[in-house]
């Protein structure tokens, strides 16, 4: 057995026990969700999820992205867009078809819980991708397993979209973490495009993880590091593609909005916006010229006031986000006397968070490689749900990478 052989033996028992370990974590909400010998949703917004999913699956309204039963008389589009529902649906559908006696709530209920495993596989592929030995992959891997956070997204009957945000938190830095490894990759860079340019299709504040990979970009270039100037145009290429391809099926797209709460031109906008930067990052940077072309495809690409609005959302400093439990900023737990019920609910990795954010913002400013320099920025970007105005977006979900 070679060495490359007994590494990947290795890692593909630390995924199943892992993974595992996380499903049976997921499992002890069955009594949250199982009611009367049938099974609810758990959490208000999965009520929603839920009825559109089933819609879409078994009903006679099929899938929709204008519901006209909410915002009465008129309707509302949906804020939600279409590939997280969508793609639950065809889950349930053809588990429906085959058992069609079965309630298709007992399957919808479980999706969460089993995307535990995908999950797992990407958060250990993380822990790879950095470099870490067998040892410290078995630690980050029970880190994950028994965290409060991986059992309260991936909860039977949480059927929500942010178990799916994580996800694409981990795919991105596991792509970019590898193109900067293997700069002239052209799978890598074409990788790393797709994720990013999928994401939005499940929630549009994902457009977000674009920010990490251009400062990124941006830094390597200004202090002469690395940057992968044969493959930024495959990257370019890719993330446009993907982006558009995941926007023709928006209704809000073929209708012409322009917003960043609903998977519209606004999102073309910032990816086109997003590869341009990384061209001129990679190839001219640092140029007073670049620097003028980029000032301009800014004005011309992108609405500033969505895209503060976009950020403000991200950042919760939205008036109406105020209220909302998951927004809100631990430290305020931790001001009104709730430390206890804070560490119950994020365990004991919150009180390293500080140390953790200025070790990542040290890597920023003063490290050397390429691969690392981009995920402590990924991190940092995750840390910032410490601080007291906060998101529950990519904040809430990179969080978990951090400590």
């Amino acid at each position: 057995m070679t060495l490359d052989d007994r590494r990947f033996t290795v890692s593909f028992f630390i995924w199943l026990l892992t993974g595992t370990a996380a499903v049976v974590a997921g499992l002890n909400w069955m009594p949250a969700s199982s009611v009367d010998g049938s099974f609810v949703p758990v959490g208000p917004d999965a009520f929603y999820h839920a009825r559109r999913i089933l819609d879409a699956a078994i009903g006679a309204t099929g899938f929709y992205q204008f519901d006209v039963r909410i915002h009465m008389p008129e309707g509302s589009m949906l804020t939600w867009p279409w590939a997280y529902d969508w793609l639950c649906a065809r889950i349930v559908a053809a588990f429906h078809g085959l058992s069609p006696a079965r309630d298709p709530m007992q399957v919808l209920v479980l999706i969460p819980v089993y995307t535990t495993l995908l999950t797992a596989a990407l958060w250990l592929g993380l822990v790879r991708a950095l470099g870490a030995s067998h040892f410290a992959a078995i630690l980050g891997g029970a880190c994950f397993a028994l965290s409060p956070l991986t059992q309260a997204l991936h909860a039977v009957g949480r059927i929500d979209h942010h178990f799916v945000e994580f996800a694409f938190v981990l795919g991105f830095l596991i792509t970019a973490i590898t193109w900067m490894q293997n700069q002239t990759s052209r799978a890598a860079a074409l990788a790393t495009g797709i994720v990013l340019g999928v994401a939005p299709a499940f929630h549009n504040g994902l457009f977000v993880l674009q920010a990490p990979l251009i400062a990124g970009l941006a830094i390597l270039a200004f202090r002469k590091l690395p940057v992968p100037s044969t493959t930024s145009r495959h990257f370019a290429i890719a993330l446009l593609a993907a982006t558009v391809m995941v926007l023709i099926p928006s209704q809000p797209f073929r209708a012409g909005s322009y917003a960043f709460y609903l998977l519209s031109w606004f999102h073309l906008a910032a990816a086109s916006f997003t590869a341009l930067t990384v061209l001129l990052a990679t190839r001219a940077l640092p140029s007073r010229h670049a620097l003028w072309l980029l000032s301009i495809a800014a004005l011309l690409l992108l609405n500033i006031a969505q895209v503060r609005q976009g950020f403000d959302f991200v950042g919760a400093n939205l008036a109406h986000l105020a209220p909302i439990n998951e927004v809100r900023s631990p430290l305020k737990s931790v001001f009104s006397g709730g430390l206890g019920a804070l560490l119950t609910a994020y365990s004991g990795f919150f009180l390293v968070m500080p140390v953790t954010f200025a070790c990542c913002l040290y890597g920023v400013v003063r490290g050397r490689d390429p691969a690392r320099v981009v995920f402590d920025l990924g991190a940092c970007g995750g840390l910032r749900y410490y601080l007291p105005r906060n998101g529950c977006t990519i904040s809430a979900a990179s969080r978990c990478t951090c400590p």
